[in-house]
Formats: structure tokens, C-alpha cells, sequence
């Protein structure tokens, strides 16, 4: 099983992310933007979400720096 990569995102910055398959944020909240999906996704502390296989997501910090696990 592989290792998750740690993600930290200043307040109000980005990253885009290619390959992920689910995200947990351990701090602060996130905004998720899928490629090819209609609605965005927001996730806070404890929470996390299964991504679609091969996308690419743009992930955004809200109000507060924020942490998260990203599993690929």
C-alpha cells in the first residue's frame, strides 16, 4: 500500500492535484473542483472523499491554512 502524500495550503491558495484517489483533511476545510463533474465539493477537518480514477482536481484552502492525506 503506498504512502499518502501530505498536502498544506495556505489560506485562499491552490493546487491541482493529477492521479489522487481520495483525499482526508486533517485540518481546515477544502474546496474540490473535479474535472467533468457539475458540482464542487467541500470537505473539512475528519472528512474525506473518493475521487474518480485519473482526474484532475483542483483543491483550494478555505479561511484557515489547511492539512490533508492525499492517497494515490
Amino acid at each position: 500500500m503506498n504512502r499518502p502524500d501530505r498536502l498544506t495550503l495556505d489560506r485562499d491558495r491552490f493546487a491541482t492535484l493529477r492521479g489522487a484517489t481520495q483525499i482526508r483533511v486533517t485540518h481546515g476545510s477544502l474546496w474540490l473542483t473535479v474535472d467533468g463533474e457539475p458540482d464542487d465539493i467541500f470537505i473539512e477537518g475528519g472528512q474525506g472523499v473518493v475521487l474518480p480514477p485519473g482526474g484532475r482536481v483542483l483543491v483550494q484552502a478555505l479561511h484557515v491554512p489547511a492539512r490533508a492525506l492525499v492517497l494515490r
